[in-house]
């Protein structure tokens, strides 16, 4: 999903066990997604740079 806006995709993903790459370019949308996930999953994120 190349607009990962809220991150509504990535949590459906998560909900089906299913992959998700995504993108978001509007740190506050970033902020908003990373929050959703990691309460979902109880887990932190990471940033990997490569």
């Amino acid at each position: 999903d190349l607009f990962g806006g809220s991150g509504s995709t990535l949590i459906a993903c998560e909900q089906t066990d299913r992959t998700c790459f995504m993108m978001e370019l509007d740190p506050k949308y970033v902020d908003v997604i990373i929050a959703r996930w990691e309460k979902l999953t109880g887990l932190t994120a990471e940033l990997v740079e490569g």
